[in-house]
C-alpha cells in the first residue's frame, strides 16, 4: 500500500509541473523603439508589458494614444523634436489609463475638442508627467480623481481652458511647470493636499493659479503668477498655504480670496497690480510678511464680511490711488505692525460698518490724505501707531463712535494730528503724542461726548473743540504721559499755569479754544526743562568779520531748575561757556556773548543749555539750538591785460549808497568781505593809478558765499596807460593767446579811452 501511494504522488507532482510550467515563464522589462520596433506609439504600448520603456525617436506622430499599461514613454531628444498630434481632435492626445506611467519629453497638441487634453490622467496614481510641451489643446495636462502623481518641468501654452487642471485630485506634486498664454495657468477644482511649487503662470487671460470648490490644504509656494487678470485666486477653499509667490503685474489682484477661510498668505510679493491682496467674504485668514506695495489701487483689502483675519507685518506702501490697507464692512480683524506709507489716499482705512478691529503698531506715514481713517466704523481699537507727516491728518475719525485711540504718535501732519468730525461721539483719545502739526494738534467739529485725556499736545495751535467733550478724568494715582504721578488731563505746550503744590497738575484749568471747553487738570512736567528758545547774531565790525551772539534760555518744565552753564559752539568747537542762573517754571534769562570772528564763509553756531548736565531734566534732547551765520563776498581784482592780478586794490561794499565794509586785495588779487544782510549791493574796486570799477550784486540769502570778480570787461584799467599797453590790449583782442583773456571790444576801447583821456 505504501509503494502504491508513492507512485500516485509522483504522478501528481509531474502533472502539476506540466500544467504550471508555461505560467512561470516571465520575461524581463525591455526597451521598445518607435518606429524601429513598432511603427506607432500606440502599437508599441499595445505590445508592451508593465515595466517596459518605450523610446520614441524624432518625428511627428498623428495619434491619440491610450496608455493602459504601466510603462515609461519618453522621446529620444525632447519635445522640440518629437510631436504627438491628435489624429482625432475630440480625444486626448495621450490618455493615461494605468497607474505608474511615466510620459516624458513630448509635444502633445491639437486635442481641441471640449475638455480634451494634451495629457490626461483619470483615476490614476503614481504617474510622472515631466518635461513635456502641451499646446493648442482644450486642456493642457488634466488630472481627474488622481492622486500621488508628479507633474514637473512641463510647458502648457496656447490652451483654450486650463494649462494644468486638477479635478478632485489629491496629494499631487505640481512643480516647476510653465503655464502661459492660456485661459488659466494652473487650476484646481475640489482638489486638496496638493503641492503647487515653483511654477510660472504668466500672461494667462484669467487666472495664473486658481483654487476653487473646496480645494483645501494645498501648498502654493514659490510660484511666479504674473501678467494675468488675477495672479493667484482662491474661491471657497480653506486651510491652504500661499507663500513666497511672486504675484505681480496682474490686471486685477495679485492675490484674491473669495469665500475662503483659514488660509495663510505669507511672504508673497503682490506689487504692481491693480490691487495687491484682496479678501472678500473670507474669514480667519492669516496674512503676514507680504509686499503689497506700488499697486494702482489698494495694497491690501478686506471686504464684504471678511472677518477675524490677522494682517501683520506687511509692506503696503506707495499704492497710487487708494490705501495701503482698506477694510470695509468687516469685523474682528487684527491689523498690526504693518508699514502703510506714501499711499495716494490713506495708510489704513476702516469703512462702512467695521467693528471690533484692532489697528496696532503700524506705520502710516507720508500718505496723500490721512494716516489712519475710521469712517462709519464703531468700537475699534487704534493703538501704538505712528501716523506722521501725512498730507492732511494723522488719525481721522469720521462719523465713527465708541472707538479707542491710544498710545499713538501723530506728528508733523499737514492739517491735524487727530481729527474727529461728522458727529463722532463716545470715543476715547488717550495717551497719544500729538506734536508739530500744521493747523491743530486735535480738532473736534462737530463731535460731542468724547473723552480726551493723558495726551501730549505740542503744536503751535494745540486744539479746537466746538462740541461738548471731556478733557480730563478725576485726579487718579498713576504715571501720566510726561512721567508725573497722577492721571488727570493733558499736557499742553502752551499752558501758562503753575503747579504750586508739586503734584504735576496745573492749578488753573486750560481753556480749550473753540467753544468754552476746559481741561481742568492739565499736566505739568514735574521736572525742569531748559530750552534755548531764541538765538541771534549781530555784526560788531563787518570789515573785521567780528560778531556777537545773543540767546535766551527758558525753563519749560513744571519745577524750578538750579543754576547751570550754557555753552556756545562754533563749527562744533566750544568757544564760550557762560553761567545760567536758577530758573523757576516759565522763567527765562537772556545773555549776549561778544568777540567771535567769522572763520570762513559761514559759521555754524550752536548754543546748548545745561551743557554740563547738572540739571535733571524731563527732556535732555531739546537743550540746543543751532543755525548758520555769516555771508562772504569773495572775488579777485585783475588788470584788463589778460586778467593779471592787481594786489593791494581797495574793495568797498556799499548798500543804498552807504559804505558797510571794505578790504584790500592780497598778492593774488583776492579779497573777501562779510555781508551782514540781504539786499542789493555795489562793490567798487580801485587802486592808485587805475580807474575805479563798480559792479552790482544781489545777496538773496545769508549763510552762503557770493562771488564777484573784476576780470574781463570789468577788470581794472590803468588811469593813464602808455601806448605800448594799449597796443598790447588791441593785439591780444585781435590775436588772442591760447588761454582766453576775456577781452572784448568794449574792454579795448576802455583802455584806449584811458590812454586818450587819463584821469
Amino acid at each position: 500500500m505504501k509503494a502504491r501511494a508513492f507512485r500516485l504522488t509522483t504522478v501528481f507532482v509531474l502533472c502539476l509541473m506540466v500544467i504550471a510550467g508555461p505560467v512561470l515563464q516571465v520575461r524581463g522589462a525591455t526597451t521598445i523603439y518607435v518606429p524601429d520596433d513598432h511603427g506607432t506609439i500606440q502599437e508599441a504600448v499595445d505590445a508592451a508589458v508593465a515595466g517596459d520603456t518605450i523610446i520614441v525617436r524624432d518625428g511627428t506622430y498623428p495619434e491619440n494614444v491610450d496608455v493602459d499599461t504601466s510603462v515609461t514613454i519618453q522621446s529620444e531628444n525632447g519635445p522640440a523634436s518629437t510631436r504627438v498630434q491628435a489624429a482625432t481632435p475630440h480625444d486626448h492626445v495621450l490618455d493615461v489609463q494605468a497607474d505608474n506611467v511615466t510620459i516624458s519629453g513630448f509635444t502633445a497638441e491639437n486635442a481641441t475638442g471640449s475638455g480634451k487634453a494634451g495629457i490626461s490622467l483619470d483615476g490614476r496614481q503614481g504617474c510622472e508627467i515631466k518635461n513635456n510641451v502641451v499646446r493648442n489643446n482644450s486642456t493642457g495636462i488634466y488630472l481627474r480623481d488622481s492622486s500621488g502623481n508628479t507633474v514637473t518641468g512641463n510647458t502648457a501654452e496656447s490652451i483654450t481652458c486650463h494649462g494644468i487642471h486638477l479635478t478632485t485630485s489629491s496629494d499631487n506634486d505640481i512643480r516647476d511647470n510653465t503655464a502661459g498664454s492660456n485661459d488659466s495657468g494652473i487650476y484646481l477644482y475640489g482638489s486638496s493636499g496638493n503641492n503647487v511649487t515653483a511654477n510660472r503662470a504668466r500672461d494667462n487671460a484669467l487666472y495664473g493659479i486658481r483654487l476653487m470648490a473646496s480645494s483645501n490644504d494645498n501648498t502654493v509656494t514659490g510660484n511666479a503668477a504674473e501678467r494675468n487678470q488675477y495672479g493667484i485666486y482662491l474661491s471657497s477653499s480653506e486651510d491652504n498655504e500661499v507663500a513666497s509667490n511672486n504675484a505681480t503685474d496682474n490686471n486685477s489682484e495679485g492675490i484674491r480670496l473669495h469665500s475662503s477661510n483659514g488660509n495663510t498668505l505669507a511672504s508673497n510679493n503682490a506689487s504692481a497690480n491693480s490691487r495687491g491682496i484682496w479678501l472678500e467674504s473670507s474669514t480667519g485668514n492669516t496674512i503676514t510678511d507680504n509686499d503689497a506695495s506700488s499697486n494702482g489701487q489698494d495694497g491690501l483689502g478686506l471686504a464684504s464680511a471678511s472677518n477675524d483675519n490677522t494682517v501683520r507685518d506687511n509692506d503696503t506702501c506707495s499704492n497710487t490711488n487708494s490705501c495701503g490697507i482698506w477694510v470695509r464692512s468687516s469685523h474682528g480683524n487684527t491689523v498690526e505692525d504693518n508699514t502703510a506709507n506714501a499711499n495716494g489716499f490713506a495708510g489704513i482705512e476702516l469703512y462702512d460698518g467695521c467693528t471690533g478691529t484692532t489697528i496696532g503698531g503700524n506705520d502710516a506715514i507720508g500718505n496723500g490724505e490721512d494716516g489712519i481713517l475710521l469712517w462709519l466704523s464703531n468700537n475699534n481699537a487704534v493703538a501704538d501707531n505712528d501716523a506722521n507727516s501725512n498730507t492732511k491728518r494723522g488719525i481721522h475719525l469720521r462719523s465713527s463712535n465708541g472707538n479707542n485711540v491710544t498710545g499713538s504718535n501723530a506728528f508733523s501732519n499737514g492739517s491735524y494730528g487727530i481729527h474727529l468730525e461728522s458727529s463722532s461721539s463716545g470715543n476715547t483719545v488717550r495717551s497719544n503724542n500729538v506734536s508739530s502739526n500744521t493747523n491743530h494738534g486735535i480738532y473736534l467739529s462737530p463731535s460731542t461726548g468724547n473723552l480726551i485725556y493723558n495726551n501730549y499736545f505740542g503744536n503751535a495751535a494745540n486744539a479746537w473743540d466746538t462740541g461738548d467733550n471731556t478733557w480730563n478724568v478725576a485726579k487718579t494715582p498713576g504715571t501720566n504721559i510726561i512721567g508725573g504721578p497722577y492721571l488727570g488731563g493733558n499736557y499742553w505746550s502752551d499752558y501758562a499755569g503753575q503747579d504750586l503744590d508739586g503734584d504735576g497738575l496745573g492749578d488753573t484749568p486750560y481753556d480749550v479754544p473753540g467753544g468754552g471747553a476746559q481741561d481742568e487738570l492739565p499736566l505739568l512736567d514735574p521736572s525742569p526743562n531748559l530750552v534755548v528758545t531764541e538765538k541771534s547774531e549781530a555784526w560788531i565790525d563787518v570789515g573785521a568779520g567780528t560778531y556777537n551772539v545773543t540767546y535766551t534760555v527758558a525753563n519749560r518744565g513744571g519745577v524750578a531748575a538750579e543754576a547751570s552753564r550754557t555753552c556756545i559752539y562754533v563749527d562744533d568747537v566750544e568757544v564760550a561757556s557762560t553761567p545760567c542762573p536758577a530758573l523757576a517754571p516759565d522763567q527765562s534769562t537772556t545773555a549776549t556773548v561778544i568777540g567771535f570772528t567769522l572763520s570762513g564763509g559761514t559759521d555754524t553756531i550752536k548754543v546748548c543749555a545745561d551743557n554740563d548736565g547738572d540739571v535733571a531734566e524731563s527732556n535732555e534732547a531739546d537743550n540746543c539750538l543751532e543755525n548758520s551765520w555769516g555771508t562772504l563776498m569773495r572775488g579777485v581784482t585783475a588788470e584788463v591785460d589778460c586778467d593779471q592780478p592787481v594786489p593791494g586794490a581797495t574793495v568797498t561794499l556799499k548798500k543804498d549808497g552807504v559804505e558797510v565794509g571794505s578790504t584790500v586785495s592780497d598778492g593774488d588779487g583776492s579779497y573777501s568781505l562779510p555781508v551782514a544782510e540781504t539786499g542789493d549791493y555795489d562793490v567798487i574796486a580801485g587802486k592808485a593809478g587805475y580807474k575805479d570799477q563798480t559792479e552790482s550784486i544781489t545777496v538773496a540769502q545769508l549763510g552762503q558765499e557770493y562771488e564777484l570778480d573784476f576780470i574781463g570787461d570789468s577788470g581794472l584799467v590803468p588811469s593813464a596807460p602808455d601806448m605800448s599797453y594799449v597796443l598790447k590790449c588791441v593785439n591780444r583782442w585781435l590775436f588772442p593767446p591760447d588761454e582766453e583773456c576775456g577781452l572784448t571790444m568794449s574792454t579795448v576801447l576802455r583802455a584806449v579811452n584811458a590812454w586818450l583821456f587819463p584821469v
